[in-house]
């Protein structure tokens, strides 16, 4: 039992290994962080950050400025204060002058997203669209949106960051779609759930 137990778990490493190199082959877009506009963003917020949305953020940012994709999972119950984790990533990828893509799983959590985005970057200049089955804007440096992110031609250039809510929601083949650029290079990637699978 031990031994066959013992088999699994170094296969199951070995795999996870493997996917981890092959990821670190593809091509993402390296992002300089400006800690003068980190430090403005944590001012700007009306509430002050826990000690471990600090440290999220501060890994995150880190993985950011490599020139593979980053893969993150922001893990924690709901209303913990995951967004403002991503919005900090999501702000780094527009100063950086490329685009970021957000996606739900259902038009009223997109459209809330949306809200809650806009409102955290907006004295930041940031334009913020929503990208659903029912509503597609345009003009946009991120854009909020559905499912229909996959299935229609974004109208976004430059993707170096996708943040997925709810990744469980959405298939890995779904995941692999949003994770490549017309330019042919792979965003980074943070994920945001409360029941990680």
């Amino acid at each position: 039992k031990e031994r066959l137990a013992f088999d699994e778990v170094f296969e199951t490493t070995l795999s996870i290994l493997s996917k981890k190199r092959q990821a670190q082959a593809e091509i993402a877009i390296p992002l300089k962080i400006d800690a003068k506009l980190i430090y403005q963003f944590k001012k700007s917020l009306p509430f002050k950050l826990t000690g471990a949305q600090v440290r999220a953020i501060k890994e995150i940012l880190q993985d950011l400025t490599k020139n593979y994709p980053a893969q993150r999972l922001i893990e924690g119950d709901v209303g913990c204060g995951k967004t403002v984790v991503a919005a900090a990533a999501v702000l780094t990828a527009v100063k950086n002058n490329t685009s970021a893509v957000i996606a739900a799983p259902t038009e009223i959590l997109a459209f809330q997203h949306f809200g809650t985005f806009a409102k955290m970057l907006e004295s930041f200049d940031v334009k913020v669209g929503i990208f659903t089955k029912s509503k597609k804007d345009k003009n946009a440096q991120v854009l909020v949106g559905t499912h229909a992110l996959i299935k229609s031609e974004l109208p976004l250039k430059n993707v170096s960051l996708v943040v997925i809510d709810e990744q469980h929601r959405f298939g890995v083949s779904q995941r692999t779609k949003l994770a490549k650029t017309k330019e042919g290079t792979t965003p980074h990637l943070v994920t945001m759930s409360a029941t990680p699978i």
